[in-house]
């Protein structure tokens, strides 16, 4: 009679292999998802800063109609009234909280634009901070015009 004994599973040789390609494949992809997470941060900030200098814009020009035509204005007195007008909708900072804060510079923590607004010129500040790569930038809005200047 004859005995084979047939040994089942992996050598270590093996599974030191499949480890080393596992590492290899992880040591590609984690940089690449961080990257990928980076745009889509950065992606996010951009829409925020555009709605908001594209919004003031648009309500500061209905508001010199309104004036024109002597009608009763709608535009936001304060500057946390601003912040509500533009966050109506528009979901959260790319790091969470508010999209819109109260700041002249904004909130480079989370990517939060910085608003405020000059009820004597009846202009809004719009700030982007400098967050993932992006560097500053500060629009001035008017009725007539967007200014941008870097700080």
């Amino acid at each position: 009679m004859s005995t084979t004994n047939h040994q089942h599973g992996y050598t270590l040789l093996e599974l030191l292999v499949v480890a080393g390609i596992i590492a290899l494949v992880a040591a590609i992809a984690v940089p690449m998802y961080q990257s990928h997470l980076n745009t889509a941060k950065a992606s996010k900030l951009l829409h925020h800063y555009d709605e908001a200098v594209r919004s003031s814009r648009y309500a500061l020009m209905q508001e010199r109609l309104r004036d024109a035509n002597a009608t009763t204005s709608t535009l936001p007195a304060t500057t946390p009234e601003w912040l509500e007008f533009l966050s109506g909708g528009i979901g959260a900072a790319p790091d969470g909280g508010a999209p819109y804060v109260a700041s002249a510079f904004g909130d480079g923590a989370t990517g939060a634009v910085g608003i405020t607004f000059d009820d004597t010129n009846e202009a809004v500040t719009v700030s982007r901070p400098a967050y993932a790569g992006l560097p500053p930038l500060i629009a001035q809005v008017t009725s007539e015009s967007v200014t941008y200047t870097t700080p």
